[in-house]
């Protein structure tokens, strides 16, 4: 969609609708915060807004800044009346982001902000994955085709579940992403 979007001619005026279905509500309701998140003007500026989605995105963890933008996200989603949101984008372009959703689609949402799954029993849960002594063989083929600073990389991501450039500090990332 982004691509799409994004593929459109500068001078272009028309209507554009993208619609996006998907078979898993749990992909359909975060795809509906991504949007919502990205389009809300009198939210997080945008480029803390896409580094807030990139990390729902990606990361095991974000930041208690984050976690609060996600609770304001879905509350809002919440609050309309109608299955409706409508917002203006950038220099007066109007955009409208129409949803659908059933009642288990905002459960999942509800769930999605009240969880209270803490940081410590997460990342020990994503370890256990991420590191299984039983994956220790693909783990190292998969390393073996990897420069050497690409592996450093890759697996300080799969311990710590933080995509951050090599050498950012992730102690700020202390709330589980939901």
């Amino acid at each position: 969609m982004v691509k799409t979007i994004n593929g459109l001619p500068k001078d272009y005026s028309g209507k554009c609708h993208i619609m996006m279905n998907d078979i898993n509500e749990y992909v359909a309701a975060r795809n509906l915060v991504f949007l919502t998140m990205l389009m809300d003007r009198k939210g997080a500026p945008p480029e803390e807004a896409a580094e807030t989605v990139l990390h729902l995105w990606y990361s095991a963890a974000i930041t208690q800044a984050q976690s609060v933008q996600l609770i304001e996200c879905v509350s809002h989603l919440f609050a309309q009346p109608a299955s409706t949101l409508k917002d203006a984008y950038a220099a007066g372009a109007d955009i409208a982001l129409t949803y659908h959703y059933t009642p288990s689609t905002m459960t999942l949402l509800g769930d999605m902000v009240q969880s209270d799954y803490d940081w410590r029993k997460a990342a020990e849960a994503m370890r256990r994955v991420t590191l299984a002594p039983p994956r220790l063989d693909f783990r190292e083929r998969h390393l073996s085709y990897l420069a050497p600073f690409h592996r450093v990389s890759s697996m300080r991501m799969r311990e710590s579940g933080i995509l951050l450039p090599f050498g950012m500090p992730i102690t700020d990332f202390t709330q589980p992403n939901r």
